[in-house]
């Protein structure tokens, strides 16, 4: 967990600083600095982190805002409850993500190009109808709420 932990924290970083850069592309070094970094993370190694691991991540979101809590006087629980308000939104936001990023390029889904680069969400699925989306969405918010149940409602046997 704390290798994925690390990965993660250093691309949500990365991912960060592209949005930080953008309105500062018309430098020259600003813009090569962003296109390096997008070449680098906007491809399927970021999708299929972010969704592969969303329930580990989930769970250690959920508990450290269950048990955890902004503390001034510890430097490194305060950035654990920060990052972990990060990694809420972002796992959060991933489904909503994915179904506006991948309906936008529909047409290009039978690219070959684009499937090496963005199709890991989609692999397996047929690519003629997008409703073969809701799988990879589906996926992903079954996963955060199995952790959210897990955490919060274990002592009650329906779910």
């Amino acid at each position: 967990m704390g290798s994925i932990y690390v990965l993660t924290l250093l691309v949500i970083i990365g991912l960060i600083l592209i949005l930080i850069t953008l309105p500062c592309r018309r430098w020259s070094a600003v813009n090569s600095f962003n296109s390096w970094l997008y070449n680098k993370l906007a491809w399927n190694f970021v999708i299929r982190l972010i969704f592969e691991e969303s329930l580990e991540t989930s769970f250690s979101v959920i508990l450290m805002f269950k048990y955890g809590g902004f503390h001034r006087e510890a430097f490194g629980s305060s950035i654990d409850y920060v990052l972990s308000m990060v990694y809420a939104a972002s796992i959060l936001s991933i489904p909503f993500w994915m179904v506006w990023f991948y309906i936008k390029w529909f047409a290009e889904w039978q690219d070959e190009e684009f499937d090496e680069r963005y199709g890991s969400a989609l692999d397996g699925l047929k690519k003629g109808s997008k409703i073969s989306l809701f799988y990879p969405v589906f996926f992903v918010i079954r996963r955060v709420s199995f952790a959210f149940i897990m955490t919060f409602m274990h002592k009650y046997q329906i779910f």
